[in-house]
């Protein structure tokens, strides 16, 4: 692809990211916001340096539904989907890399709880988790792999108030990893589906508030899973990553987001894994969008 046809075609994806909230307190309160940003840069085979051009794009959507569905049940809904890409130019030999995943999540899960205003409330909740394209194989696959977790316990609103909300909850959960695409086979790349549950105790806290007199609000969200029970025990024993299961999993994720004018927003996402089961150490990821807001509603 020439340098000038990138040049353009960055200009087709713009800062563009739009917010719309509704907060009928009849219906269902919802939120949404989505950013698309693109950062780009190209050089002419002149120019003096060793700087390689890029195309970048990134583009997150962050939704909340939730309904009081009766006097004593209470549902909320949560989506969060992101993805992006990234280009990079070979100035010695004047091409441009295919695009290569810079991010990628798919993440919905429905709670419902049972509001019966005393110290704490029982609840339920599914979750879903996966990716848009699993690229460790060839061809392509698409929303693999996936996990479900399914879990009861207790919740207590500890703050809730029009600008803040504090929910915590406790209880035991399930989870399904599944994997359509398993490489079974190195050497001659056949693939299998594979399943492994485990079952534990899953505690999970969320936080909104605004921040700096309102200018910046942040949602964080923090889940410790300990697992008591694996499926894989038994296959796993003798091998040295044979009581990784028994480890604590942890995942924390911080989004900021700022209005700078009644137009201007920006995005700040923040994510800190650990899972002994996919990586010894903890994993981090941060991704800074700004954009365009529109107020839809």
């Amino acid at each position: 692809m020439k340098s000038h046809q990138l040049f353009f075609l960055s200009f087709l994806i713009p800062f563009v990211s739009f917010s719309q909230e509704n907060k009928n307190p009849e219906g269902w309160q919802v939120s949404a916001d989505a950013n698309l940003s693109n950062t780009q840069s190209v050089y002419s085979d002149s120019w003096d340096g060793n700087e390689s051009g890029s195309i970048a794009w990134t583009s997150a959507l962050n939704g909340v539904a939730e309904k009081q569905l009766s006097k004593v049940m209470n549902s909320r809904n949560t989506l969060k989907l992101e993805y992006g890409q990234i280009q990079t130019q070979d100035r010695t030999e004047n091409i441009w890399s295919g695009p290569q995943k810079s991010s990628d999540n798919i993440d919905f899960e429905s709670l419902f709880r049972l509001t019966f205003d005393s110290w704490a409330d029982p609840y339920i909740s599914g979750r879903f988790q996966s990716l848009f394209t699993d690229e460790r194989n060839d061809p392509l696959e698409f929303v693999n792999p996936m996990t479900l977790t399914e879990s009861a316990g207790i919740s207590r609103t500890i703050l809730k108030n029009e600008k803040q909300e504090l929910i915590s909850r406790i209880g035991l959960g399930i989870r399904q990893r599944m994997d359509r695409f398993h490489l079974s086979d190195p050497a001659t790349g056949a693939t299998e589906s594979k399943t492994i549950s485990d079952a534990g105790v899953e505690w999970i806290s969320e936080l909104k508030t605004p921040i700096l007199s309102d200018r910046i609000h942040v949602i964080t969200k923090l889940l410790v899973f300990q697992a008591l029970h694996n499926s894989e025990t038994k296959d796993l024993e003798g091998l040295p990553n044979e009581n990784y299961w028994q480890t604590t999993d942890f995942d924390l994720e911080t989004i900021f987001t700022a209005n700078i004018t009644q137009l201007i927003m920006v995005n700040l996402n923040m994510r800190w894994l650990y899972d002994k089961e996919i990586d010894l150490r903890g994993r981090f990821k941060e991704v800074l969008s700004l954009g365009l807001t529109f107020k839809i509603l």
